[in-house]
């Protein structure tokens, strides 16, 4: 207590001084700073009796003792030591299994086996129409294949000739195949012979002349070196074949079919480019607006006739006239070929 006591009067004596150095100061920055050393040595002063006091106290088991908390240490991971001896669980005795009477057992047994003989028999069903649809499959390519063998093998039947059952004539004169039912160079296929035999397949009416379609089915003795061999289809005209006593009223008719109207536009730009690449000079080649002249022939051909002026090879300039000569198509009008051009000075 001795001690205590001289602590507090040292405690004492400190605070009047701090108290008297505070008065003593004249400015705010030196009364701050006096207040502020004092209130430190006060705070470390004070510290000191509480330490000792706390240490007196746990001594004589007036304060607890501050038992230092131990920090967590950590746990390292487990390794594989064996565990604890697991202490085995109490064994449980299985409940009696009640027991059935011979006849529940006798129905049971039953039971299974009826349920046994349906999957086995399920079983042999689905199999056996497996097997019979494998079968099937096999029996129809088999005869598949057999068809296929039989055909190959099989020798072509003879069947008659469609032209023996068609009414018959024979060539009178003989003239030209053609192509189609128009007088032209163009649609000559060949010649017919006198004597030659021909089957009448159609007739078709053009203006005042009659044509037939025929097809060539026996030869007569060569007449020509371009006539056409047999099984050949073609136009003739009616003045070429003997048709006493032959029945060509059941012979279909084929309508007259009206041609289209040519492109003359497209005949007269063709023309003037044929005549140009024929001039003396076509780079001086004036032609008029339009053509001179344009129409069908008896052939059923195109005709341009029109004029051009131009330098011959004098230099002098002259007027040309020309004419040109197209086929065409009879469906759509578009020309076709050239057949014929010439230029008169």
């Amino acid at each position: 207590m001795d001690a205590l006591q001289r602590v507090l009067g040292w405690i004492a004596a400190a605070f009047r001084y701090w108290i008297a150095d505070v008065d003593k100061r004249q400015g705010c920055v030196g009364k701050g700073c006096s207040l502020s050393i004092g209130m430190f040595i006060i705070i470390m002063a004070c510290g000191i009796p509480l330490n000792i006091l706390s240490s007196a106290g746990r001594a004589v088991g007036v304060l607890p003792t501050l038992t230092p908390i131990p920090s967590a240490t950590p746990t390292p991971s487990p390794t594989n030591t064996p565990s604890p001896t697991q202490t085995p669980n109490p064994t449980v005795t299985p409940s009696p299994t009640p027991t059935l009477e011979p006849a529940a057992q006798t129905a049971i047994s039953i039971a299974v086996g009826q349920t046994a003989i349906a999957i086995a028999v399920d079983q042999t069903s689905v199999a056996a129409a497996e097997a019979q649809t494998a079968t099937a499959a096999a029996i129809e390519e088999a005869n598949f294949v057999a068809a296929i063998m039989q055909t190959a093998s099989a020798q072509p039947t003879q069947t008659p000739d469609a032209a023996s059952s068609l009414p018959t004539a024979s060539v009178s004169h003989g003239g030209n195949l053609r192509s189609e039912t128009i007088v032209a160079t163009t649609t000559v296929i060949g010649q017919v012979c006198p004597g030659d035999q021909v089957a009448i397949l159609a007739r078709q009416q053009v203006g005042a002349a009659l044509w037939y379609k025929v097809k060539l089915t026996t030869m007569a003795a060569d007449c020509n070196p371009k006539r056409v061999a047999v099984g050949t289809e073609g136009w003739v005209s009616k003045s070429l074949l003997s048709l006493q006593g032959v029945a060509v009223g059941n012979v279909p008719n084929i309508p007259t079919p009206v041609p289209a109207e040519p492109n003359y536009i497209q005949a007269g730009v063709l023309c003037r480019a044929v005549v140009r690449a024929n001039l003396k000079a076509p780079s001086t080649a004036k032609f008029p607006w339009g053509t001179d002249k344009e129409g069908l022939t008896k052939n059923g051909t195109v005709v341009i006739y029109d004029h051009v002026d131009s330098e011959n090879s004098f230099g002098a300039m002259l007027r040309m006239n020309f004419y040109c000569e197209f086929s065409y198509d009879k469906q759509t009008g578009a020309i076709a070929d050239i057949l014929d051009f010439k230029v008169f000075e």
